[in-house]
């Protein structure tokens, strides 16, 4: 649930090249400053990568504002309401 004019900060895995195992990251804003990351086991393996047309289609009617490909093959992406 998002505000009128709200931003949705989500990051996505952008390499094909996935490690084995079932496990997700879960990110936690503890306070102003710190975004703290938790494993946790999960039911299934790592999906494949999804096209940026996919993601952005599944967050309709949020727009993207902007996004960043970071040197870790990780996808920043900000939406906005």
């Amino acid at each position: 649930m998002l505000r009128p004019g709200g931003v949705l900060f989500a990051l996505f895995n952008n390499t094909e090249n996935l490690p084995p195992g079932k496990h997700y990251t879960r990110f936690v804003v503890l306070d102003e400053e710190t975004i703290q990351h938790r494993p946790y086991a999960a039911a299934r393996g790592k999906q494949k990568p999804l096209p940026n047309r996919d993601i952005q289609r599944m967050f309709e009617p949020l727009r993207v504002i902007d996004q960043f490909l970071l040197k870790t093959n990780t996808r920043e992406m900000l939406f906005r309401k």
